[in-house]
Parts: C-alpha cells; structure tokens; sequence
C-alpha cells in the first residue's frame, strides 16, 4: 500500500521539476527566486488546490458517507479507489458496511420470525386457558399448556445456544467420545416419541468410532436431527443413523435418514437457517419452531464441520459431518 505522505513527496518532486523546468526555459528566472515575494503568493493556490483534491475531498467524502450510513442509509458506500492509507479507509468502510447491513437485514427477520413463533402458540394458550375458565376440557386444556410452556422454553434455550455458538470466542471443551454409544444414548432418549409416531430408530454402524470432539455439541445436533426425521417420516417406518469413518480425509460422518416427503429441492439448503419453515401448517402440526436444524448448523461450523440435506426419494438424507479431532 503507497502512503499518503510518499506520494505528497513524489508530487512535490515532480512539481519541483516541473517548475524549475519553467522557470529556467520560460520565464527565464532562477528556481531560488520562486521562494522570494511575490511567487510565493502566486504558487500558493496550486498548493490548496492539490491538497484539497488529493486528501480533504476524500475525507469530506467518507465523512459524508458515513453520515449517511449513521442516518440509517445502509446501502451507502464510498467509489475511491486509492492504493493508499485513504483507500484503505475507503475499503474497510465498505466492508463492514456490507456486514452491517447482512446482519440488520438478518436482525429484523430474525426478530420478525421470533414474534410469529412466540405468538402463535400464547394463541393457542390463551385458548386452553378460555378452556379452564369455561371448565372445558380441564386435563387436556393443561396437557397442552405445559407442551407450549415447554415450546416457548425450548425457543429460548435454542436461541441462546445459537447465540453462545456464533460467538466469536466460542471455544468447544474437547475430550475423546465414543460416538457408538453417545448415538445409541441419542436413539433411547428418543424411543418414547419414535412410539408415538410409529416408527423406529436404528443405528447403522460397521465399529466402534471414536473422536477428540465436544460430546454435548454432537448430542443436541444429533437429537435434533433424529427429532425432526421422526417427525416427517411415515408410519412403520425405521428411520436409520449410519456412522461412517472418513479416515483418509480425518472426518466423521453421521447420516439420518427418514421416509417422509422429504423438502423441495430450492429448500434445501434454507431448511437450516433460523426460523425457516418449508410449509408453515406442517410445522405447526408437528411443533417445529425452525430452529433446530439452525442450532446443528451452527454447531457443525462451530466444530470445523458442515451439515447437507438429501433428497432420496422417498425421504430426506441429513449428513452431519465434523472433523475426527476438532
């Protein structure tokens, strides 16, 4: 990168030249007379004029623009391309202009998402509690308030660990794990609903892994995964988690895979960013708040790792794959 004052000297060089040049061919005076009254005073303006185009039109620019940007104007940037400290200026602001403007624009329909999914199920509290009052279905009417209670609670909790992921000091606890058993952990805390939607969880495994990871990251995704095939796929069905050992590329990969209709192709990929809901009463009906799979997102990035949706016709194929030693 050239410097503001290197270049100030390049142009005082060349403007030394030049003048001395004029003065001994043209006005046939000697360079040291410049220095005596009255060329000075007649010299001067070229001084202010440089000066005012090369550094304080600049600056009155990124002044303005960031005046702009603070009035709320986020799509304002600077057009100066300079290889100097200015343009360096020039360049940062645009930079984190751009991601200024990514995350308000992800703040609002995060925030816009967040009241959709608080308020609809305090409707549907308020409902119950008509219930009660009216002595209405009591036992139900509290069943279900305890299951919202427990959603609003489940909303909150999975935010704050996105959060706590996204941070950029976040630093994963690493201890070996026997990913065998923390799966099979995974698939009896899960049996209780696998029941009720008829259907069964098995693990495909060929041995015994194991991986320098952080064993409570690897659960919450897992579960969520396994929650969300249990969810969609159909009755009598067996939803598989198969384990594979990446040892050439030092990875470890857990698919699951469901036999439900599985996502649009343009869904795909949105499916595991905040709050995002391919069809918004199929959700509802099977308690989804959009969150999950955005929470295995996060811990996937956060472990080094990445996470894919599949369409395997019939079923959707999620593999969740994280380096072997984090």
């Amino acid at each position: 990168m050239r410097s503001i004052s290197i270049g100030l000297v390049v142009y005082f060089f060349i403007g030394r030249n030049l003048v001395k040049l004029i003065c001994d061919y043209y006005l046939g005076i000697s360079y040291t007379a410049l220095f005596t009254y009255p060329y000075p005073i007649f010299f001067s303006p070229v001084a202010v004029v440089m000066t005012y185009f090369y550094i304080v039109r600049p600056l009155r620019k990124i002044n303005y623009a960031m005046n702009q940007f603070k009035l709320g104007a986020f799509e304002e940037r600077l057009d100066i391309k300079r290889n100097d400290e200015i343009g360096n200026i020039a360049e940062t602001f645009n930079d984190l202009a751009t991601r200024i403007q990514r995350m308000i624009r992800s703040e609002r329909q995060m925030t816009s998402n967040m009241g959709h999914e608080i308020r609809t199920p305090l409707t549907r509290m308020t409902w119950h509690l008509n219930n009660i009052r009216d002595q209405v279905d009591v036992e139900k009417s509290i069943d279900f308030l305890e299951y919202e209670i427990q959603e609003l609670a489940n909303v909150s909790a999975r935010m704050l660990k996105i959060a706590q992921i996204e941070r950029a000091e976040f630093k994963p606890q690493l201890i070996d794990v026997n990913i065998n058993e923390l799966i099979y952990g995974v698939i009896d805390k899960t049996e209780g609903l696998a029941i009720e939607n008829s259907c069964k969880v098995e693990l495909v495994a060929t041995s015994v892994i194991h991986a320098k990871t952080e064993p409570d990251l690897i659960e919450i995704a897992i579960d969520n995964i396994v929650h969300n095939a249990i969810n969609y796929t159909v009755p009598n069905s067996v939803i598989k988690i198969i384990l594979n050992n990446d040892t050439v590329n030092n990875f470890l990969e857990i698919s699951v895979r469901d036999h439900g209709p599985g996502v649009p192709e343009e869904y795909l990929e949105r499916i595991f960013k905040q709050f995002e809901r391919v069809d918004q009463s199929r959700n509802n009906e099977t308690g989804g708040t959009g969150l999950g799979l955005a929470l295995c997102n996060s811990i996937a990035t956060a472990l080094g790792g990445a996470i894919k949706a599949s369409n395997l016709y019939p079923g959707l194929e999620i593999r969740f794959r994280v380096p072997l030693n984090c």
